[in-house]
């Protein structure tokens, strides 16, 4: 489990889907998270960095990944502002956290998958 996750939020937030449509989102949050981990890799600009860490603000919050939520916080007001100082130094935790929720949420969507 990703540090300072709420389990019960990412439950209850499977359990609003139903069982219809809970491995739907799993693989949607998936997807988005793995964009997000792109993006931040592949261009950290502050435009870049600011427009994910925003997506990475509402995702976090929603399942309940309260420490990558507060990381992802202090790295979209450092990318807003110039003067705030370096951005850069800050990614690789944010993906280190991004890369255990997506662990997470994968492994959700496995135990979803298996029930009858």
């Amino acid at each position: 489990m990703p540090d300072a996750m709420d389990s019960a939020r990412f439950a209850g937030l499977l359990a609003l889907a139903g069982p219809d449509h809970a491995l739907e989102l799993t693989d949607r949050l998936v997807d988005d998270l793995g964009r997000v981990s792109h993006n931040l890799t592949a261009t950290p600009d502050r435009v870049t960095v600011r427009a994910q860490s925003h997506v990475l603000l509402a995702i976090a919050g929603t399942v309940g990944a309260t420490r990558l939520y507060h990381m992802a916080q202090g790295l979209n007001h450092r990318a807003k502002d110039p003067d705030c100082g370096s951005f850069p130094d800050r990614i690789p935790e944010v993906l280190h956290l991004l890369d255990q929720l997506i662990a997470y949420v994968r492994a959700a969507r496995s135990q979803l998958a298996a029930r009858p």
